[in-house]
């Protein structure tokens, strides 16, 4: 069940609403779909880049990882999960997801396969396993959070809108039977949603923030809401709105309760390539609940 929030839009004081992140002799295609999380001491950011196609693949993709110690300056993105076995034209749209026992886990699009597929990467900082999720075939730009020893994945199944899945191994999946947000539960969504995102609340009864995007022919926007315990989703007007080909592709929103940042994808003016920008107010990141929100 959805309802919708009267009340102000998200504040959009610039603090940067530039390119952050660009195209580099080491990764010449440039970035997108960024996912931010605050590890305890640093920012990451995780994000898509195409690379070289192996044979049998028409396109390939990459999932990268940088670092910054204010979310605007990043060290040169080092690579995550590329074309595998698993993925065999690599990965793309990851989420990730810090763990308060100091572990990441990554989710991502797994790219080449007959159907959309997630898959996850573990043990960024060792011996890394990748595989593919069991429950979660046919979705697309899976969102990962992890709520009292339960991993949450909000994703788009785009024949229904957002869907959320649980499982407490980060391998078998169970889909909650309805729909999280149906495409058409907002005014500006009734041709599909688009890129879920969310996060953490220390809050027993409002679990989670939620933020995602939509369109209605040739309009696009997204907004922010809060998900009960129960399941309700409350969501705010929109944020923005964009006429066709304006729209942030993708993007991830950090809020640490009083200031939120928004990294988004956008393409770098100067060269015409995918990049990462960001807009909103800094977030404090030890202030950041993240999405381990174990009490």
């Amino acid at each position: 069940m959805i309802w919708l929030l009267a009340g102000p839009a998200l504040a959009q004081t610039p603090i940067v609403d530039d390119v952050v992140l660009e195209a580099s002799t080491t990764w010449p295609n440039g970035f997108g779909s960024p996912s931010v999380v605050w590890d305890g001491s640093r920012w990451r950011l995780f994000a898509e880049t195409e690379v070289a196609p192996p044979a049998g693949c028409t396109e390939a993709w990459s999932v990268v990882r940088a670092n910054s110690v204010d979310g605007v300056r990043w060290s040169t993105p080092v690579l995550v999960q590329g074309p595998t076995t698993v993925a065999p034209c690599g990965a793309r749209r990851p989420s990730a997801v810090w763990t308060d026992a100091g572990a990441f886990a990554v989710v991502w699009e797994a790219v080449g396969l007959a159907i959309p597929r997630v898959g996850v990467t573990q043990n960024l900082l060792g011996p890394r396993r990748t595989r593919l999720l069991t429950g979660l075939d046919g979705l697309e730009d899976p969102a990962l959070v992890l709520h009292s020893g339960v991993w949450h994945v909000l994703a788009v199944d785009p024949a229904l809108g957002l869907v959320e899945a649980t499982s407490t191994d980060l391998r078998r999946f169970t889909i909650v039977s309805a729909p999280l947000v149906a495409t058409g539960a907002t005014p500006w969504s009734a041709g599909g949603v688009e890129n879920p995102t969310w996060s953490c609340i220390d809050d027993a009864t409002w679990p989670f923030t939620l933020a995602f995007g939509g369109w209605d022919g040739g309009d696009t926007a997204w907004t922010t809401g809060v998900v009960r315990d129960t399941g309700a989703v409350y969501v705010d007007s929109a944020h923005d709105t964009w006429a066709t080909g304006l729209a942030w592709p993708a993007f991830d929103v950090v809020d640490d309760g009083t200031n939120v940042g928004v990294w988004f994808e956008t393409v770098d003016g100067n060269v015409g390539l995918p990049a990462i920008g960001l807009a909103g107010v800094m977030p404090v990141g030890a202030s950041v609940p993240g999405r381990d929100c174990t009490p």
